[in-house]
């Protein structure tokens, strides 16, 4: 009886199979004739926002969070631009594609901001697309800038409008004149206070360091100390000739290593008198800024 009942079971689901036959317009096959699926969107950031926190190097969808520019921040992308189509894997800090897309990122900083960022208390980043990005054909970089905290302390400062235009005119992130602080051996606190009056030390402007690597920068410091002493020498109009020890003495800030890797060449350099006041700006002052001492 159970066999024979089975056997009915089975045969009424052959019926039942083959009873469901298709129209004579219908072929049976359920995906030839849908709609292809739409390639999905690869992910590019935007410029013209703000960011809570400094975004990950390189950067995914799911970590990239946008706030208005209104609100606290403390990084703000202002420029997107691509590498180029032949660049074949993500490039890494220290690749010379990476020192390409700093490279574009400053001169777009300079005209975004309306100055060097070099001369002001500001920091440029550059962002890239993740791993998975890249091999789904992601090639954008992003173009970010920070306001920091003070020369001695790099963090970045929360702000709570855009950076657009800041040094187009007068702006307190602008570096000028300075008292410091020493510690042990070495300067440890810079501190702005007004050129007019009594100060330790100024900004000078910056050298561009040629070296091939960070330890090769790292390790010329006489190198660093007669690159920034021509600065110093153009700044204050001065000969640069063996008196100029004489007048004054000087001190740079180079880029860490991070920072050199993204593709910043920039040594910022400063003027000081050997720990006796500066009662002006050296700037353009010749003799009467910095005379001869001995």
């Amino acid at each position: 009886m159970r066999h024979r009942l089975l056997a009915a079971l089975a045969a009424g689901l052959a019926l039942a199979v083959t009873g469901c036959g298709s129209p004579a317009e219908v072929d049976g096959l359920l995906t030839d004739d849908w709609p292809a699926l739409a390639e999905p969107a690869l992910f590019t950031p935007a410029a013209g926002v703000c960011h809570r926190h400094a975004p990950r190097f390189d950067t995914g969808a799911a970590d990239y969070k946008p706030v208005d520019c209104g609100t606290i921040h403390q990084t703000e992308t202002f420029h997107v631009d691509a590498f180029d189509a032949g660049q074949g894997e993500p490039p890494k800090l220290g690749d010379p594609a990476l020192k390409a897309a700093y490279d574009t990122c400053d001169t777009r900083a300079r005209e975004w901001l309306g100055g060097r960022w070099q001369d002001a208390r500001l920091s440029l980043r550059v962002g890239v697309p993740t791993r998975r990005a890249w091999d789904a054909g992601a090639r954008w970089f992003r173009c970010d800038i920070q306001e920091f905290v003070a020369l001695h302390a790099r963090e970045a400062a929360d702000r709570e409008q855009s950076l657009r235009g800041e040094l187009a005119g007068e702006s307190d992130l602008r570096l000028g004149c300075f008292d410091y602080e020493v510690g042990d051996e070495y300067i440890e606190k810079m501190l702005p206070t007004l050129c007019g009056i009594p100060h330790l030390s100024e900004y000078v402007g910056t050298h561009t360091a040629t070296h091939r690597t960070y330890e090769a920068m790292e390790a010329d410091v006489d190198g660093l100390d007669r690159a920034c002493r021509r600065v110093v020498a153009g700044y204050a109009k001065v000969p640069d000739d063996a008196r100029l020890a004489d007048r004054a003495g000087w001190f740079y800030y180079q880029p860490d290593p991070y920072e050199w890797g993204l593709g910043d060449r920039a040594v910022r350099c400063f003027v000081d008198r050997y720990g006796s006041q500066l009662t002006r700006s050296v700037r353009d002052g010749g003799d009467a800024a910095l005379p001869v001492r001995y």
